[in-house]
């Protein structure tokens, strides 16, 4: 998926989509790409979570639209009674630095309070990191044993 670069004008609109088709699955499949390069090899840890992980009811996939074309997309899921974990959570790179992570994770937070959790955790690389920090995440031990993450945080809902 590429796009032209957009105006600031562009508004997200989050919509719940099946994560075993398109535009989750392209999204998905971007972010894999995206990872491996930066890693200079294939990421084997916590983001090949299944698609179906995401279905409800214990689960939601999220994907941002802006004026009708799929910008950013990811997913929450169930880890236990009460906890919920991100996973996948990518902005295509021509949407970058407009608020659309911080509106995505925003939605995918509201996601796991209606499936009932009152907490979510999230595993993360040193480049994204940050993004959490700032919506009120701390960090954690690692919860999950992945190879590929640099930070592990939870936060309250």
């Amino acid at each position: 998926m590429s796009y032209a670069p957009y105006d600031r004008s562009m508004s997200l609109e989050l919509r719940r989509c099946d994560a075993a088709k398109p535009p989750a699955t392209e999204l998905m499949d971007a972010v894999l790409a995206e990872f491996d390069v930066i890693a200079g090899r294939r990421l084997t840890g916590g983001i090949l979570t299944p698609p179906s992980h995401f279905d409800p009811p214990h689960g939601a996939y999220l994907v941002g639209f802006s004026h009708g074309r799929p910008v950013c997309g990811g997913g929450v899921r169930t880890l236990r009674e009460g906890v919920a974990e991100v996973k996948r959570m990518y902005v295509l790179p021509a949407f970058r630095r407009r608020g659309f992570a911080l509106e995505l994770l925003a939605g995918l937070e509201d996601a796991a309070r209606q499936i009932g959790h009152g907490l979510i955790r999230l595993d993360s690389t040193a480049a994204t990191w940050p993004i959490y920090l700032g919506a009120g995440y701390r960090e954690i031990p690692d919860y999950n044993g992945n190879p590929d993450a640099d930070f592990w945080g939870e936060k309250s809902l």
